[in-house]
C-alpha cells in the first residue's frame, strides 16, 4: 500500500478558496466563513461578522471577499460587514487574476459584474450548452465545464479538451488548472499535452480543491480538510500484521460506574486501515469470518467493564504489530 500525501488538517468544511494576494486560506464551515488555520492549535478564526448562512466564498486577486449565501444571494464583505450583491442567483462568485467578477446565474448563463450590474455575456453563452463552472485563465480566455461537465475551453468559441472533472479550479499566481476527477482524486491540466495528471499521492474521496503558488488544499466526502505535503514521501506498507485486543467495552445509559458484566454470543473483530486513497476494510484471509469467539448462554464470559460516553467502539486496539 502506498501512503497518500494529503495531510488532515483541523475543523471540516464544505467550501474553501484562497486569498491570491496572501495566500490565507478560507473555508465555509456550518454555514459560517473562517480562516487563519492555526496549525498549533488546529482552530480557525472567524471571518468578519457571523453570516450564518454562506454556502461558498471567493476572494479577489485584490483580497477582497465574496460569500454566497444558501439562499444563492451574493454578498461582499466591507469593513465587517456583509453587504449584497443583488441582480443574480448562483452557486457561487469566480473571480480571475485579471480582476473580472463572474458568476454562473440558476439558468446555466454566465454574467459578468460590471458597473454594480450581472451583465449577460452573448459570446461566452453562445453554443456552450449551459456551464456549471468556469476559470479565467487569460484576459479574454476562459476554461469551464459545460452543462454535461465537459471540459471546454474558450478563445471566442467554445472548443470541447480532454475530460468530465467535478469541479475545476485555477491557481492564480501559477495559471495552472486544477480538478476533482470523476474518480474523486486530484488532477493537474497539462495545457501543452491537452491532458489531466493524476496527482502523485492523491487520496480518492475528495469533492472540492483550492491552490495558491501549488499549494494544494482539499475537502473529503466526509468533509475533512486536507492539506497537500510534497515532502511526505510514499511508502510502501504492504504485509501481514497482527492486531492485539486487550479488553472489551460496552455501552449503557449508566455513566463512569465499573460493574461486572457476562458476555455471550458471537463476537467479531472489524477492522479498518488506509491504502493510497481512502479508509479500506480489511478483511479475513482464506475464507474465514470475522469471528473472534463464541460464547454460550448457558456459560457466559465474565469481565469488568467500564461505561462511559468516550467508549465508542467494542474493542480498544492496543497494538497493531507487523510480523
Amino acid at each position: 500500500m502506498q501512503a497518500q500525501q494529503f495531510v488532515k488538517v483541523g475543523g471540516s468544511a464544505t467550501d474553501i478558496a484562497i486569498n491570491p494576494k496572501n495566500g490565507k486560506v478560507f473555508v465555509v464551515s456550518n454555514k459560517n466563513v473562517f480562516t487563519d488555520y492555526n496549525t498549533s492549535s488546529k482552530r480557525w478564526r472567524t471571518y468578519s461578522s457571523r453570516p450564518n448562512n454562506a454556502s461558498s466564498i471567493a476572494i479577489t486577486k485584490d483580497g477582497v471577499v465574496y460569500m454566497v449565501s444558501t439562499a444563492k444571494d451574493v454578498f461582499i464583505e466591507v469593513k465587517g460587514k456583509w453587504i449584497k450583491v443583488p441582480g443574480i442567483k448562483t452557486n457561487e462568485v469566480i473571480t480571475t487574476r485579471f480582476g473580472k467578477i463572474f458568476a454562473i446565474d440558476t439558468s446555466k448563463k454566465l454574467r459578468q459584474l460590471f458597473g454594480g450590474q450581472w451583465k449577460l455575456l452573448i459570446g461566452q453563452n453562445r453554443n456552450s450548452n449551459g456551464l456549471n463552472q468556469i476559470v479565467g485563465t487569460s484576459s479574454k480566455g476562459l476554461h469551464g465545464l459545460d452543462g454535461s461537465n465537459r471540459f471546454r475551453e474558450f478563445a471566442g468559441t467554445w472548443k470541447t479538451l480532454n475530460g468530465q472533472p467535478n469541479k475545476i479550479t485555477l491557481d492564480q499566481k501559477t495559471n495552472r488548472i486544477y480538478a476533482v476527477g470523476r474518480n474523486k482524486g486530484i488532477y493537474s491540466w497539462d495545457s501543452r499535452a491537452k491532458k489531466w495528471n493524476l496527482l502523485k499521492g492523491t487520496r480518492k474521496d475528495f469533492v472540492d480543491v483550492a491552490v495558491h503558488n501549488g499549494e494544494i488544499w482539499a475537502i473529503s466526502t466526509n468533509k475533512s480538510i486536507y492539506k497537500y505535503d510534497t515532502r511526505k514521501r510514499a511508502s510502501n506498507y504492504a504485509g501481514v500484521y497482527r492486531i492485539t485486543f486487550t479488553r472489551a467495552l460496552t455501552r449503557t445509559s449508566e455513566q463512569h460506574i465499573q460493574k461486572s458484566v457476562d458476555f455471550f454470543g458471537t463476537f467479531g473483530i472489524y477492522a479498518k486501515g488506509l491504502n493510497a486513497t481512502r479508509e479500506v476494510d480489511i478483511q479475513p484471509m482464506d475464507g474465514f469470518k470475522n469471528r473472534v469467539w463464541d460464547v454460550s448462554k448457558s456459560d457466559p464470559q465474565n469481565a469488568k467493564a467500564f461505561f462511559g460516553k468516550e467508549h465508542q467502539n467494542i474493542f480498544n486496539v492496543l497494538s497493531q504489530r507487523k510480523v
